[in-house]
């Protein structure tokens, strides 16, 4: 049963990937200081039964990095791991700039983001025999 979950989590975070990334590549280039910290790079307890229960292999962050130094796995196209593989923290921090340009620019995909983070969020809470 946790395999099927994990699928469909996987599955819902392909489709919300290019909904982010509308928004991000558009917004991140610009910016001088960009958000994406060492800290959110590194897996947590619950990432890492999501990944090995898909059978990903995990490549965990640089532990010798500060937690506030630059993300290793931001490239200046954007993340390397593609999103279903990231820190649950990193698809899910928002900063203030990007946050006001989703909710101006398009409600209705603002809207579906936060819609398809929510099921991830419910999906991986079944995952975790929370619900």
């Amino acid at each position: 049963m946790k395999d099927i979950i994990a699928q469909e989590i996987k599955k819902v975070y392909d489709e919300l990937s290019p909904a982010i990334e509308s928004f991000t590549s558009r917004v991140c280039p610009e910016c001088s200081e960009p958000c994406c910290r060492q800290r959110f790079g590194i897996y947590e307890r619950e990432d890492i039964l999501f990944l090995k229960t898909l059978g990903y292999e995990i490549n965990d962050a640089d532990d010798r990095l500060g937690p506030e130094e630059r993300c290793q796995f931001l490239s200046n196209r954007g993340c390397t791991r593609p999103r279903w593989q990231r820190p649950y923290r990193c698809t899910w921090f928002f900063c203030a700039g990007l946050l006001e340009a989703m909710e101006a620019d398009s409600p209705a995909g603002y809207r579906r983001v936060v819609d398809l983070l929510n099921k991830i969020k419910q999906l991986r809470m079944e995952l975790l025999g929370l619900k």
